[in-house]
């Protein structure tokens, strides 16, 4: 097929190009005086079939980041009506950094054909950093040119280490399945290499106030924004590393790049008891219609502070024992949630944080919880719900994020969770 390319000039022959003609590219030079039309184009662009994508140049000479981040908006819109779109002349850690996970992944799988595109060279030798060093784009990377990376804090997809020695059986040697199954887990993390999806396994702490949903032997297996190209493979290798296969055919069936930001697995041990949970997250344009997949028909309280994400089931001896469902929120909306149990959160670091409501087998309301990012400074503020507070406070020394979750059954704490990356052992509740 013959697809003409267009350079943008003006709106006017953009609009007389959409009527009469064929199919064609859009080619867009960023930061050129022509940016007040970016929102009038991209409205036109993705009403009409014509259009195919938008190729943006733009060099690193003339790289404003603070001004870059208002085209976000811009190229959502675009990649979400599912059109092409290129933007060269950057480094992908930029466009990564600026997109967020779930839009790189459609922004990578939705690139013209490089015969299509004119590619951007900058005069000179490409300049690359120290951090560039372990970076997986960096054989694409056209430099990081004179762009401020210090003030940037770009986000780097970096390939996969050596597997830590404590992290293959981390759980005790009565647990052999639990340790089994974590160790293939870890294995695919850290030899399955992609330039978008992010495979990771977390471990859960969990401080334990007589909740029949407490398990204190788990892992989590985390897999976000994963590629299409991908799905197969991915499908393939849950299927034959989960005790009850039919629920991974569930996501499998349901997963498509439109309606998948994330797929999670977790098994947990209790005794002699295991239960599985499958997750599916969502991006915000799919929203709640996956409840609809699941088969799941709860009212949930419609608000504006509540943005749904994404839904998880727990299944035990092959039977499903209840639901969650996630969403986003402000500290702001959350606070009034923890004041009553002495935990202020307006200081946290992090203004985005999760509230989840569980249902149990028959779609009714049994609890929620409020699921808080911190990092180490933050954990001050939960001092007095944290029973040994001294031994995370060592612990969670470790840089990183950290994930919180306060469970509420009839106003009072009934669990807590901290979720983290770095295994540490378990220590007993007083």
């Amino acid at each position: 097929m013959n697809i003409e390319h267009i350079i943008f000039e003006n709106i006017s022959l953009l609009k007389r190009r959409l009527v009469s003609g064929g199919n064609f590219y859009l080619h867009f030079d960023l930061n050129m005086g022509n940016d007040q039309y970016l929102k009038q184009i991209a409205m036109l662009c993705t009403g009409s079939r014509k259009c195919r994508g938008v190729i943006f140049q733009i060099g690193q000479n003339r790289f404003i980041f603070g001004k870059w981040f208002f085209f976000k908006d811009i190229f959502e819109q675009l990649l979400v009506a599912d059109k092409q779109v290129s933007i060269k002349g950057i480094p992908a850690c930029v466009i990564r950094t600026l997109l967020g996970g779930y839009l790189y992944m459609r922004f990578v799988n939705n690139q013209p054909d490089k015969h299509v595109i004119h590619e951007y060279r900058e005069q000179g030798k490409a300049i690359f950093l120290p951090m560039c060093e372990s970076c997986i784009d960096k054989k694409r990377c056209c430099g990081v040119g004179n762009i401020d990376m210090t003030e940037l804090k770009p986000v780097i997809k970096k390939y996969p280490g050596s597997i830590p020695g404590h992290l293959v059986k981390p759980f005790g040697s009565e647990h052999v399945i639990l340790n089994t199954m974590h160790q293939a887990y870890i294995e695919y993390c850290f030899k399955k290499e992609s330039p978008v999806t992010y495979r990771t396994v977390y471990y859960v702490n969990n401080i334990d106030f007589k909740s029949e949903h407490s398990y204190a032997e788990r892992f989590v297996y985390g897999c976000d924004y994963i590629a299409p190209d991908e799905y197969a493979e991915e499908f393939a290798f849950l299927r034959e590393h989960v005790l009850y296969k039919q629920y991974i055919d569930l996501l499998k069936s349901i997963a498509s790049i439109e309606k998948t930001s994330q797929i999670a697995y977790s098994l947990a041990q209790k005794g002699k008891i295991f239960r599985e949970s499958f997750y599916m997250f969502v991006p915000k344009q799919y929203g709640d219609k996956i409840l609809e997949d699941f088969k799941v028909h709860y009212q949930y309280p419609q608000s504006l502070d509540m943005q749904f994400i994404g839904i998880g089931i727990d299944i035990i001896h092959n039977k499903i024992e209840g639901y969650k469902l996630y969403f986003q929120s402000a500290k702001d909306f959350l606070k009034n949630y923890l004041k009553p149990y002495g935990i202020e959160i307006s200081r946290l670091i992090h203004n985005s944080h999760y509230l989840v409501l569980r249902l149990d087998k028959k779609q009714h309301f049994v609890s929620y919880k409020i699921e808080i990012l911190i990092e180490h400074e933050d954990l001050q503020y939960f001092r007095n719900v944290i029973d040994d507070y001294d031994y995370y406070d060592t612990q969670l020394k470790q840089k990183g994020l950290y994930n919180i979750a306060i469970e509420i059954v009839d106003d009072q704490i009934s669990k807590i969770n901290i979720y983290h990356r770095h295994y540490f052992m378990k220590v007993k509740n007083k």
